[in-house]
């Protein structure tokens, strides 16, 4: 199941890592990608999570409660449709 993390840039922006929950099903443990889903932050450039391991539902909704701070390209991959 894919999981998604919030990160928090030195420069106050807020980027996506999208990643998976471990075990399969498992609650809290996430990996993430080394970059943001807009690849435009690396892991590393983090100064904290805003919230992590959620899924892309949950995750809809805490960054629209961060509004303008969270990255829109990242927000855009949520929303994508397949």
């Amino acid at each position: 199941m894919k999981a998604y993390t919030l990160k928090k840039k030195d420069t106050n922006e807020y980027h996506i890592f999208e990643g998976e929950m471990y075990p399969p099903g498992g609650e809290y443990k996430c990996s993430s990608g080394r970059k943001s889903i807009c690849e435009k932050m690396l892991k590393s450039e983090s100064e904290r999570n805003i919230f992590a391991c959620k899924d892309e539902k949950e995750a809809r909704k805490l960054c629209a409660e961060h509004g303008r701070k969270v990255c829109g390209t990242c927000v855009s991959h949520l929303y994508k449709t397949v």
